[in-house]
């Protein structure tokens, strides 16, 4: 289900309804009595969803926490085009969520694995709450789902991270050492898949030290799947494991995408697990089995507080891929907004009823597909 705001909806619909009793023609007769006497035109209601919804991450350049942003403070361009503040603004707050946990249980996260189940138990009733709904999958030799779309509740989210990594086959049926072993990219492109169409503001947890073999999914698809299908992404990886701070990239907005991601380049060197989690709403963090409480406490908080800019697609209907930067006109910060999707083109009718025209405009400068 594609991200839209059903205020715009019920606008359109009263103004719809409007014109059409305004249209509709009677008997010709002194005293119509238009509860008994049929409508001789039939009106056909065209609705159209066009308001674009946002989801952006905002934190300040050493990715804190900043005191709340006015709306007249974030600029908004779509292909580099015109600038332009979001007409409407909320902080995602309460707003029920779709978290999918991905675990990697091909790595050496052990030392996070191993207090999961009860450190994300513990995040219910308070950081997840029973509106928000949580789906578990483990991959090593296999990907196994032991949860889909399950209440956020403490006697429920423990045990699913338990059959997760107990899951029969889930390092195959082989000795270990010539286990062919699925790819992070395309467990996390099989997870996108299945948690695509679920309600909420869907979120892909990853917890992996972010080393991918070549598989079946290459980045770039993966990318694009994740920013087309409106999921964020973000990860969590052991310190030690790694050893690298959570960010790869310089202050600064970030370029996001409507409907996808222009394709990047990047080097075999470059840390491509923060990449993919930067370009799709998210980012990565390091933590270690003792901090993992917070860490995991931080990352919710992080979803919650996300903005959600609004604003009317752009008058010109270009359905597509369009590449959107968001940025706050006082300061740097950091800055990453999720991929949304843009309905397509309106087509002509005499009968639909125009809104006010959209402050958004597209640019010059397309992604390349």
């Amino acid at each position: 289900m594609r991200l839209c705001a059903l205020p715009v909806l019920l606008l359109a619909v009263t103004a719809s309804a409007l014109h059409a009793q305004q249209g509709a023609t009677t008997p010709d007769t002194a005293t119509p009595d238009t509860s008994t006497q049929p409508i001789k035109t039939p009106f056909v209601l065209h609705v159209y969803a066009n308001l674009v919804q946002v989801p952006t991450l905002v934190l300040s350049t050493s990715q804190d926490f900043l005191p709340p942003q006015p709306r007249e403070k974030f600029e908004i361009t779509i292909d580099a085009g015109r600038r332009f503040h979001p007409t409407q603004m909320h902080i995602e707050g309460n707003e029920p969520i779709s978290l999918a946990i991905l675990l990697d249980a091909s790595s050496g996260q052990n030392d996070l694995l191993k207090p999961l189940p009860e450190l994300l138990a513990a995040l219910a009733p308070g950081s997840l709450h029973p509106v928000d709904r949580v789906s578990v999958y483990a991959y090593d030799c296999r990907l196994m789902r032991s949860a889909l779309n399950l209440p956020a509740d403490a006697t429920t989210l423990g045990p699913a991270i338990v059959r997760a990594l107990a899951a029969p086959n889930l390092h195959g049926t082989t000795p270990r050492r010539s286990c062919k072993e699925i790819t992070l990219w395309d467990a996390a492109a099989s997870t996108l898949q299945s948690i695509a169409n679920l309600p909420g503001r869907r979120v892909l947890l990853i917890l992996s030290d972010g080393h991918s073999n070549p598989g079946n999914v290459a980045f770039d698809k993966l990318t694009d799947m994740a920013s087309t299908y409106g999921i964020a992404i973000f990860g969590i990886r052991e310190a030690e494991a790694f050893g690298v701070g959570n960010s790869t990239f310089s202050a600064g907005s970030r370029r996001g995408a409507i409907a996808a991601p222009s394709p990047v380049s990047y080097t075999e060197n470059e840390d491509l697990f923060d990449l993919l989690c930067q370009l799709n709403g998210g980012l990565v963090l390091s933590s270690t089995s003792r901090e993992l409480a917070k860490t995991l406490q931080r990352f919710v908080t992080m979803v919650r507080g996300r903005y959600i800019l609004e604003f009317p697609r752009p008058d010109q209907n270009l359905p597509g891929k369009h590449q959107i930067d968001v940025t706050l006109t006082d300061r740097a910060a950091f800055i990453r907004p999720a991929g949304v999707t843009v309905p397509g083109a309106i087509a002509p009718d005499a009968d639909t009823v125009p809104s006010q025209a959209s402050p958004a405009n597209y640019g010059k400068r397309h992604p390349i597909n």
